[in-house]
């Protein structure tokens, strides 16, 4: 199985479209789509978080600087704060903008941006 990356927005076929953002202003729980990963315990808890609307889930990502201007032009870094639950203290996870893509199946493997373009 054949495996690359690919960065939404940069024309190589994942979410190339106008107004591409990180969360629009319609943050919905059925946003969250899982794909091939077995990451339904993160995706579930994110999408519980939403039925709170947009600050809740602004509040994951309360350390990324100018949440609202990305994904810019540079290459995009994440700051996502997720809790340690064995030492009960936020913990941040640093992530980028690039999705695992199988080449088999034309896809990415983790859950894909909305067709509104947000990338949450």
């Amino acid at each position: 199985v054949q495996y690359s990356t690919k960065c939404p927005g940069r024309l190589q076929g994942v979410a190339d479209m106008p107004g591409l953002s990180v969360m629009g202003g319609n943050v919905d729980p059925y946003d969250i789509k899982q794909g091939l990963v077995a990451d339904l315990w993160l995706l579930a808890g994110m999408s519980s978080l939403a039925e709170f609307g947009p600050a809740a889930i602004q509040k994951l990502f309360r350390n990324t600087s100018k949440l609202d201007a990305l994904p810019s032009n540079n290459f995009n870094r994440y700051t996502v704060t997720l809790y340690d639950l064995e030492r009960w203290e936020p913990t941040d996870v640093t992530v980028d903008e690039r999705l695992i893509w199988s080449d088999a199946r034309f896809c990415p493997l983790g859950c894909r941006p909305t067709r509104s373009g947000e990338l949450w």
